[in-house]
């Protein structure tokens, strides 16, 4: 019997739908932790600089979580492994 791999277009339409899903899952996660981690930033801190907002915002979810981590280890912003 001749079996075809070719995929259903419901079955194209469910992968592409769940990858769609997926990545705006990620970009969800990244953007829950750049918040966290500037709430924090803000509330040990006080008001940031321009910069450190760049910091934060321009750092991938791996930093994020690391310096999330090294927060209540850090005496100043600049101890901040971004």
């Amino acid at each position: 019997m001749n079996e075809t791999l070719e995929k259903t277009w419901e079955e194209e339409l469910t992968e592409k739908l769940e990858l769609r899903v997926a990545s705006a899952v990620a970009r969800g996660v990244l953007i829950a932790y750049r918040q966290i981690l500037l709430k924090q930033l803000e509330d040990r801190f006080g008001t940031l600089a321009k910069d450190d907002h760049l910091r934060v915002a321009s750092a991938d979810l791996e930093h994020l979580k690391a310096a999330v981590d090294q927060l209540p280890k850090i005496a100043s912003l600049q101890e901040l492994n971004l």
